[in-house]
């Protein structure tokens, strides 16, 4: 629930930021069949990163790794489909592992921001910048309306995608501009 707050009020402070050089813009990200994507290895790496005890992981990828789904040919049992990545949508322990496998697109953000590669919007003058809002399987992105950041953002997301398995679905990700931003600077 915080997190969608976040959002509402940096939405908010873009509509009514009317002074300023920078044009922010937001970014609604769409990742296509996001749970069907993550790569188990990225998951198992993710969650030793955050500092979990290896029994705990090890245990948690067996549950991830065994799932298997009977086919029915001609309604008579065939094989079992093995899955090689992803995780069970509808299982209750899936939408944290989700959560765990965005902290890694978190992770990268946060570098490029602290690099001075992205700047966050402001929100409270005198706060820090936010940068990015996620919520389950649904993230938010913030920065300068400039073509520098726009490529640092795309970096990003490549090395997202080619670590996690994960891939924007173009088609349902938007963009949203400060009032403030120039026409010249989309």
């Amino acid at each position: 629930m915080d997190n969608i707050l976040v959002a509402f009020e940096a939405l908010h402070t873009m509509d009514i930021r009317l002074k300023g050089r920078n044009g922010f813009m937001a970014m609604k990200l769409d990742m296509s069949k996001s749970y069907n994507r993550i790569e188990w290895p990225y998951l198992e790496a993710i969650m030793q990163r955050l500092g979990f005890e290896a029994c705990w992981v090890h245990l948690i990828m067996t549950f991830v790794r065994t799932v298997s789904y009977p086919v029915l040919v001609n309604g008579h049992p065939n094989r079992k489909i093995i899955h090689a990545r992803g995780i069970k949508q509808g299982d209750s322990l899936s939408p944290y592992l989700f959560i765990f496998s965005a902290e890694g697109l978190s992770s990268l953000l946060l570098r490029v921001e602290w690099e001075g590669k992205i700047t966050g919007l402001l929100i409270v003058r005198g706060e820090q910048r936010s940068t990015s809002c996620f919520s389950a399987d649904d993230s938010v992105l913030f920065c300068i309306v400039n073509i520098q950041e726009w490529g640092n953002i795309q970096d990003v997301l490549k090395v997202y995608k080619g670590v996690s398995g994960q891939k924007l679905n173009r088609d349902k990700t938007s963009l949203y501009f400060s009032i403030n931003t120039r026409q010249e600077a989309i």
